[in-house]
């Protein structure tokens, strides 16, 4: 059976919207250089960007910063989902499958550190059965995101080394 689709949320909507926004905002405060095309100044912002986003990640340590970074992640797949037909020649499929994994697989650390957040008060609960279960569960989510973040540093491996299509 094949994969649906997910359907876009108002709210990825809005994100998609955002982005494009900055972007022409960018445009209309820095004046273009005469020998420069439109293709050329996007280009350079989006090396910046992507700059940004690899220094970002290299500096995510804590629960935080990761989640900071996942939503950079889907931000960064927007534009290059939107901008992909700038380069007809060249494929974006690839990196922007490996920004869809790297933004399912940091949603699974958040979800599983969310969790376990939640699970904290119960694992020193007075009752003993409760306690006993939340602990076992705490552990099971623990092992869990430190499988996802492994799975995270590899995807993210291939992300630094993947060609972008704006060369």
């Amino acid at each position: 059976m094949a994969k649906r689709q997910a359907e876009t949320t108002p709210a990825q909507l809005g994100q998609f919207a955002a982005a494009i926004l900055k972007l022409w905002a960018l445009l209309l405060r820095a004046a273009l250089y005469s020998d420069q095309s439109l293709q050329d100044y996007v280009e350079m912002h989006l090396r910046r960007q992507d700059r940004r986003l690899m220094a970002a990640g290299d500096a995510a340590k804590t629960a935080a910063s990761f989640h900071a970074l996942r939503i950079r992640i889907k931000n960064w797949r927007y534009v290059i989902l939107a901008l992909g037909d700038m380069w007809p020649s060249k494929d974006s499929k690839t990196l922007l499958k490996m920004l869809s994994a790297l933004q399912e697989i940091s949603g699974a650390v958040h979800d599983a550190d969310m969790a376990g957040q939640h699970l904290a008060g119960l694992a020193i609960s007075r009752k003993h059965g409760l306690a006993f279960s939340a602990g076992m569960l705490m552990g099971y989510l623990h092992a869990r995101e430190n499988r996802q973040r492994k799975k995270f540093s590899k995807y993210w491996e291939r992300l630094e080394n993947a060609s972008r299509p704006w060369g």
